[in-house]
């Protein structure tokens, strides 16, 4: 597959953390026109992305990319997915902090896949690496796996929560947000949320990790990072490189201080200065160790 072609002036710009300010002045047909024009590779896809809505009747619309070398991508009108292409690719956040080179990655961990575009651009830009996704809603799970299909076999996609055991867990949605699932310790047994297998990082690093130094994580799990940054952490010592996305209550500052304590360099993304919203926070470190041989994963897993 072709790598993603060369970034024009235009989508420089539009990737260099300047373009929340210029869509928080543009009229809204404006910004979604200028918004398609950066993601989508042909004139075509930029008609069916200036017809999507967050809000109606659901349909499947798809899409080729030029943040993955035009490729399709398919993403689902009526829903938060609207927002997920611009939210992924202006600006590109998911991607490895610039200390790793791309052409030497051979494990990526994307924790909070979603529909599958940072899974589909980590594959497209590091094309040596393994891409491992963990998404925790079946229904985003589903079509992750029909838009990271060209990647294949390179990437594979989890149904299941991270969370700091093994077993079963409950989980929400703020709203209507599909982009906004996220662990309930509180919910009702007896309600009507719903559950999903969970496991420990240590756990997908003993079962899918296949031995390796996990070169880069990309941690955005709605706020069970704040645990999984403190319980049951043996599998931070067989990683490279990370980047953890900040939910309430924990803090920029907190999070920090977890990965220092875990032997990484950390520091906030400098790159989100003046931008709304906490920056992401990333872990670098250099004495990485390889782990011992993975076991057998479960069947069915």
């Amino acid at each position: 597959m072709a790598p993603a072609s060369t970034r024009t002036l235009g989508s420089r710009l539009l990737t260099a953390h300047a373009w929340e300010d210029v869509r928080s002045r543009a009229p809204y047909r404006v910004a979604r026109l200028i918004e398609g024009a950066a993601i989508c590779s042909d004139v075509a896809s930029l008609r069916r992305w200036l017809a999507t809505r967050p809000s109606g009747p659901r349909q499947l619309v798809e899409l080729r990319l030029r943040p993955l070398g035009g490729e399709r991508f398919r993403i689902r009108s009526g829903t938060a997915d609207v927002w997920a292409l611009p939210d992924t690719f202006l600006p590109a956040d998911h991607l490895p902090p610039p200390e790793i080179d791309p052409a030497g990655v051979r494990l990526i961990w994307d924790l909070g896949a979603n529909v599958g575009s940072s899974m589909a651009h980590l594959a497209t830009v590091c094309q040596q690496a393994r891409v491992i996704g963990v998404e925790l809603d079946g229904e985003n799970a589903e079509l992750c796996r029909t838009n990271i299909a060209p990647w294949t076999p390179r990437a594979e996609l989890l149904n299941a929560a991270v969370w700091i055991h093994d077993g079963e867990v409950r989980y929400a949605r703020d709203g209507g947000d599909e982009l906004s699932f996220h662990i309930d310790e509180d919910a009702d047994p007896t309600g009507a949320e719903d559950t999903v297998p969970a496991f420990s990082l240590d756990t997908l690093l003993a079962q899918h990790g296949g031995g390796a130094i996990v070169d880069y994580v990309k941690m955005d799990i709605e706020g069970a990072e704040q645990r999984v940054l403190r319980e049951q952490t043996g599998w931070a010592r067989h990683v490279r490189s990370i980047k953890v996305e900040v939910h309430e209550p924990y803090g920029v500052e907190d999070c920090v201080a977890d990965l220092r304590r875990l032997g990484f360099r950390a520091w906030p993304d400098s790159k989100h200065t003046g931008r709304t919203g906490k920056p992401p926070v990333i872990g670098v470190r250099d004495d990485a160790v390889a782990p011992p041989a993975a076991a057998p994963a479960p069947a069915g897993a």
